[in-house]
């Protein structure tokens, strides 16, 4: 990691309207670092030669409201690119043929929440297309007492994250679970920590509900800013990233990351290492989209067609960390 110790070495990773200016000398109001190559290399677990689909995991992904089922897809097929064993969707009646017609290497669950005991999973990806109703609502707050019942790490987006914003009670559901992340942008990150007016204010207050729900937080954006809590003593830094490009701001890239996120963690990954390594790869594919296609042109399905050439790079990083 590269510590960063002065405003006027943040400054270059804010947008101009968030910058410290007169500052720079004066120091961050929180320990901040940007991620290297050689931290997400450094967790690649290569695989074993014997190794069959339930080594690597059975993620439940929710996700896929009727007129939605695009989401679903999208986070659906970066899951299955994130490496995971099995993939269940569990999404509207309405969407079941798409999404066994887009995504054949997927199951699907058509209904609320599938019956399926959920110690039968290794993750849960929940927020895609999700819906923001009452129904969904109460079917969010089930999700989460079952996941929690079975010692699941969660990673949360999208509508999930506006239902805990304004649902009664649910953002309490985040620390009863084993372990979670929430990847809001912007304005999902508002309405979840409240309003702030400067890059410190946006910065203490994600910490604060990292601290609060004991969760990972990905703040997305341009060098997207994650925070963990503070007792998680495995990643006490908060981290800027440094991959990805202004041709990702487009409608599915945070369903993308949702399901990369979702495969890391049905591996065993931490909600942590799940967190950094997920926006880091999923940036790389962007990147590598965006030198192909160009940053006007991006969709996300192209940071999902680039996940191979991301994930395929991510060992090659750890062998020459190695040498």
């Amino acid at each position: 990691m590269k510590m960063l110790t002065f405003w006027n070495e943040l400054n270059a990773f804010l947008p101009v309207a968030e910058r410290m200016e007169g500052q720079d000398s004066a120091g961050l109001p929180l320990a901040v670092a940007v991620t290297e190559a050689e931290d997400v290399a450094a967790w690649y677990r290569p695989r074993d030669r014997f190794a069959h689909k339930g080594c690597f995991g059975h993620g439940l992904l929710a996700a896929g409201t009727p007129g939605k089922a695009g989401a679903a897809v999208l986070a659906a097929r970066a899951a299955l690119r994130g490496g995971l064993g099995l993939l269940t969707v569990a999404t509207s009646p309405e969407n079941s043929l798409v999404l066994q017609t887009a995504v054949p290497e997927a199951m699907v669950a058509a209904g609320p929440l599938p019956p399926r005991p959920f110690e039968d999973y290794a993750a849960v990806g929940v927020g895609p297309g999700f819906g923001l109703d009452d129904a969904a609502e109460a079917r969010l707050d089930e999700l989460l007492q079952r996941a929690a019942t079975a010692s699941l790490p969660v990673v949360l987006d999208a509508d999930a994250l506006t239902l805990l914003a304004y649902g009664d009670g649910l953002s309490e559901r985040l620390s009863e679970t084993a372990g979670s992340v929430c990847t809001p942008h912007y304005g999902e990150l508002r309405r979840l920590v409240g309003p702030w007016q400067t890059a410190e204010e946006r910065m203490l207050l994600q910490q604060a509900f990292s601290d609060r729900y004991g969760t990972v937080v990905v703040g997305k954006g341009a060098y997207t800013f994650i925070t963990f809590p503070a007792s998680d003593g495995t990643q006490p830094t908060a981290l800027l990233n440094p991959t990805g490009n202004a041709g990702m701001a487009t409608g599915g890239s945070g369903d993308v990351l949702t399901g990369v996120i979702l495969g890391l963690l049905t591996q065993g990954y931490t909600p942590a290492e799940a967190a950094v390594a997920g926006v880091y790869l999923h940036g790389l594919a962007g990147d590598l989209a965006a030198a192909e296609v160009g940053e006007a042109s991006l969709v996300a399905g192209d940071i999902v067609s680039w996940l191979p050439a991301a994930f395929k790079a991510w060992p090659a990083l750890s062998a020459r960390v190695r040498n």
